[in-house]
């Protein structure tokens, strides 16, 4: 538990203790008073039921039981689509075999690019020229 005495506390406690008409035991009882209910008032400040805390908790409970019973519920779904996609990529596999050739230009294009005032440029891919060797120009050995 966590026991303070803020300094305003104690320049009051040092104000009427100072003081030569009062006794000093009047001013240390003082101090014990505010002592003991600063150190009761973080005890009593814990064990209060904030309802904003406890309605946030109870949110955060429901929103995981939540995911939790929408995960029990797909994930035999999820099993079914990958075994559909493996069934699938033959078929697929074969479609690209056949519209390969109709579909082969568009290698020879950049992505699409939007202009500010909304055009939309579709831009050819420059072809690098090709080194008229099968093999590497040989580099020189370094020497050390």
């Amino acid at each position: 538990m966590r026991c303070f005495l803020p300094l305003t506390t104690f320049r009051l406690w040092w104000k009427l203790t100072s003081d030569p008409a009062r006794p000093t035991f009047w001013g240390m009882k003082h101090l014990i008073l505010i002592a003991a209910l600063s150190c009761a008032s973080p005890a009593i400040a814990q064990d209060a039921d904030d309802p904003m805390q406890e309605g946030l908790d109870r949110l955060g409970e429901g929103s995981r039981l939540l995911m939790e019973g929408l995960m029990g519920e797909l994930a035999p779904l999820l099993d079914d689509v990958g075994e559909l996609g493996a069934q699938m990529a033959p078929f697929v596999n074969d479609l690209r075999e056949h519209l390969g050739d109709a579909f082969e230009g568009l290698n020879a294009y950049h992505p699409p690019e939007i202009l500010p005032n909304g055009d939309i440029i579709l831009r050819k891919k420059q072809k690098t020229p090709q080194p008229e060797g099968d093999e590497a120009p040989i580099e020189a050995p370094i020497e050390l």
